[in-house]
């Protein structure tokens, strides 16, 4: 018969080396799309406009906030490679449904809705470059109250838009 301090150190021991036949943890697997990446820490209710030039570089663009409020974020992803996110000079109220397209060169245009100095939703549109410095913008595109819009490029790097609109009860395209 063993004394009780004995048992206790074969107990001890029993379980030291039952821990270490455990498997290994698994380790994460990885996507069939490629290696994975945070683009931001951002409360989000939309997707974030995206736009990847020919040359595979992507450029994002999101809502963003933190204690000094409401902003327009982006950042640029080069391969692996994450850019500095960047909080856009653009001074926004409530803005929503960002769309990046290409402009002239190398510039994207980048379009949104947000409130007006009124509180009335607008469609806006600012061109940055690719190292996403405003060159353009904020300009106002609509001149009432914006529902929607879609927007596609036309050959010379300008935009075509039509938006839905005016009074809610009998919106038009304009």
């Amino acid at each position: 018969m063993m004394p009780d301090g004995l048992k206790w150190i074969a107990w001890a021991a029993l379980f030291i080396v039952l821990t270490g036949c455990q498997p290994p943890p698994p380790t994460p697997v990885s996507s069939l799309w490629g290696s994975i990446a945070t683009l931001a820490e951002a409360e989000q209710s939309q997707a974030p406009a995206l736009w990847v030039q020919p040359d595979g570089v992507l450029t994002a663009a999101w809502i963003g906030s933190d204690s000094s409020g409401v902003h327009q974020d982006a950042r640029v992803v080069s391969g692996p490679l994450l850019g500095n996110s960047r909080t856009l000079p653009l001074p926004p109220v409530h803005p929503l449904m960002q769309t990046l397209l290409p402009g002239p060169g190398d510039l994207l245009h980048l379009l949104w809705l947000d409130a007006d100095e009124n509180g009335e939703q607008r469609l806006y549109a600012a061109l940055l470059s690719a190292d996403l410095q405003i060159e353009r913008g904020p300009t106002l595109i609509s001149d009432r109250e914006t529902l929607r819009y879609t927007a596609n490029v036309v050959g010379d790097g300008s935009l075509m838009i039509i938006w839905s609109g005016g009074p809610l009860a009998e919106p038009a395209l304009y």
